[in-house]
């Protein structure tokens, strides 16, 4: 791009562009050299509005056109947050609000993952766009705004589209996987308003909205969970893990004694999972010494329940941690009369599943891990999922 009509555009210097535009319109077909952006991206990105009313009078193709990311000058004005320049855009021509860049992102997605309400308020006006996000692309603009916690963009978009609640993204996410794992209280309160068998919906790992939400120890979402669909915690993961197996994996102390006391008579407590590991195992495995206390004193959890292996928690005490907290907890279960042999034999007692069990879902490749990563506990495999 000639780099007189750069400057020009970033410094609002309106007598000279017209200068170069009047000696030579084709100058406004130029991109810059590694983005390739046109004259047109630039004016909307530095907000000049004059500079995109005059463009857009002498070339309204530009509005479609796109840089080196396939993005329009639409998208970048959703960047911007810009409803000036919007206006003059979509008024050009508003099927461009339609054009996907490379990620399959549209401009609406753009104007919500950055909460410009406003803006989104211009784009939902244009049905053929939300027609593209019923039918096509990965990741709605609601899954962003959900993710992000844009509450009031989440609200407009359901007032449009309220089907958009239980679309799924590549990794079987929902919004409201999206808003409960990341502590969005009052988004994940009206999805669930919306349609309470969302709280039950597994994504492509097995894992329902109330599993992330105990992973990450989300108290207050798992409260509104229990309030509105208290039967979203009788579902089990793949694995045949309970949400207290999750807060005891996790290491989620604060999350558990909220709820061990709403289900601490209830068979959700004592359930073992598919490997017959019971709570107090996960505790002693994964060296959470608090846990383990709380469970053998405070909890009816049967301390010589023997897993898939025959092994009890006291016979396996040595893996929970120094010679210090084996003591410990080796001193708490012979109090409660834990016992140290295991049954002959080997793989110990088949355990009936006294739960629901998870929806069965297609089999898909495990994702590689990307920026939200959780801890690792031992044998147990990481949860790993996208950001968007």
């Amino acid at each position: 791009m000639d780099f007189r009509l750069f400057e020009a555009i970033f410094t609002n210097d309106k007598p000279t562009f017209m200068t170069l535009v009047q000696d030579n319109q084709d100058i406004l077909e130029q991109k810059t050299a590694k983005s390739l952006n046109t004259a047109l991206h630039l004016a909307t990105r530095f907000g000049q509005v004059e500079f995109v009313r005059e463009i857009v009078k002498l070339r309204p193709d530009m509005v479609a056109a796109i840089n080196e990311d396939l993005e329009t000058p639409l998208h970048e004005a959703c960047k911007q947050g810009n409803a000036e320049v919007l206006n003059l855009l979509l008024e050009a021509n508003p099927l461009a609000a339609c054009m996907l860049n490379y990620k399959g992102r549209s401009a609406l997605f753009k104007a919500c993952s950055n909460g410009h309400l406003h803006l989104v308020k211009l784009l939902l006006n244009t049905p053929r766009l939300l027609d593209l996000e019923d039918n096509g692309v990965d990741q709605t603009s609601l899954h962003v705004a959900a993710a992000r916690g844009h509450t009031d963009i989440v609200r407009e978009i359901l007032n449009v589209r309220p089907n958009f609640a239980s679309k799924i993204d590549k990794n079987g996410f929902s919004p409201l996987h999206y808003s409960s794992s990341r502590d969005h209280l009052e988004i994940t309160k009206m999805l669930l308003n919306l349609n309470q068998e969302l709280a039950v919906q597994y994504d492509n790992n097995g894992y329902t909205p109330v599993h992330l939400a105990a992973m990450n120890g989300k108290t207050e979402i798992l409260k509104e969970f229990l309030s509105i669909a208290p039967t979203s915690f009788q579902f089990l993961t793949k694995e045949g893990e309970t949400v207290f197996h999750l807060f005891v994996r996790f290491n989620q102390y604060d999350a558990f004694i909220c709820l061990v006391q709403v289900f601490e008579d209830t068979k959700l407590i004592n359930c073992p999972d598919q490997y017959g590991n019971t709570i107090l195992h996960l505790a002693a495995y994964g060296k959470h010494q608090q846990l383990a206390d709380y469970i053998i004193n405070e909890t009816t959890v049967n301390t010589n329940h023997r897993n898939n292996r025959g092994h009890t928690v006291y016979a396996n005490r040595g893996q929970a941690g120094t010679t210090l907290e084996i003591g410990h907890l080796g001193d708490i279960l012979k109090k409660v009369g834990g016992k140290r042999r295991l049954l002959s034999g080997g793989k110990g007692i088949e355990v009936d599943k006294v739960l629901e069990k998870p929806v069965k879902s297609k089999k898909v490749k495990e994702a590689k891990p990307t920026a939200t990563v959780y801890k690792e506990h031992l044998s147990f495999k990481s949860l790993q999922w996208s950001n968007i």
